[in-house]
């Protein structure tokens, strides 16, 4: 067994602690009980404004997010937008809606899976795996950035002994640590941006070299764009999937049978809401609301 392998079959299952949002609540009391059963702590809000501020004060403690994308007050979009500004944690959109452009809309604003409800129950018992994967990807790449100091230290370290052993001593007093290469951080402007080269090119013609040569960021590395694409073309495809045999019992044609245009694929930014300090709305497992 290979360390990834390992990694996730040692990953423990249990006991992650869920934010679930929905303004429905008795979809709300139908995840909440699937989550208990795989063994979840989970908090549980009916209304989005007191969830992001519930996200604010907790943020150290959770550990993936379930949310909503069509909510009053605030919509999942908006949510999204504002959590991904707050934390760094699986965030996970479902809707009935499986349009591609709601899919694509919330990739672009950093959502890690969108699921077509019902919610089936088992999304909800491998939903460890989101948070599984964020932790081996981040362990993965310190693990690179490590190395890729080491290799520049011994490189300097061979070019100043190549420069002659007469000269050693000089060397040595005047040696300066190396620059790291600059690297490109995945943040979420760069992943709008890839995102944005991704509809431009369209998807089958998407490769790793034609996206570089969009976005023209020459700090990014064929492994950077080339990781998201699988995962974008999934969330699509998945979405269709699950959408198209109901409009296809209901005799209803949808865009969704058809290739998606670019203003299909159009991204809506939007400003961030006002704050409260109140969470109306909410229930937990082990947690008393303040009203």
């Amino acid at each position: 067994m290979d360390t990834e392998n390992k990694f996730f079959y040692e990953f423990p299952t249990t006991g992650l602690m869920v934010l679930v949002v929905d303004n429905n609540l008795n979809i709300l009391e139908i995840i909440k009980q699937m989550c208990l059963e795989c063994h979840y702590n989970v908090v549980t809000f009916s209304d989005a404004p007191f969830a992001l501020n519930y996200v604010r004060e907790n943020k150290y403690f959770i550990d993936v997010i379930l949310a909503e994308v069509h909510m009053p007050n605030m919509d999942g979009f908006e949510f999204l937008k504002n959590v991904t500004e707050e934390v760094n944690v699986p965030f996970i959109m479902m809707s009935y809606d499986g349009s591609t452009s709601s899919v694509m809309k919330c990739v672009t604003q950093g959502a890690c899976d969108y699921w077509i409800k019902p919610v089936p129950e088992r999304q909800v018992r491998l939903m460890w795996k989101h948070v599984a994967k964020k932790i081996w990807n981040e362990n993965k790449q310190s693990r690179k950035d490590d190395l890729e100091n080491a290799s520049l230290v011994v490189d300097e370290q061979v070019k100043n002994q190549e420069e002659g052993s007469s000269n050693s001593k000089e060397s040595a007093d005047h040696y300066a640590a190396p620059t790291k290469k600059t690297r490109a951080v995945w943040s979420k402007e760069l992943h709008q941006q890839f995102v944005a080269a991704v509809m431009q090119i369209g998807f089958k013609d998407a490769t790793p070299k034609r996206i570089l040569e969009v976005m023209q960021n020459p700090s990014l590395t064929r492994d950077q764009v080339d990781a998201p694409r699988p995962r974008i073309s999934r969330l699509v495809k998945g979405a269709r999937k699950e959408i198209a045999p109901t409009m296809t019992r209901l005799g209803t044609i949808t865009r969704l049978q058809t290739t998606p245009t670019i203003e299909d694929l159009r991204i809506a930014i939007v400003d961030a809401p006002p704050t409260t300090t109140r969470y109306p709305g909410m229930t937990a497992r082990r947690v008393t609301p303040t009203r």
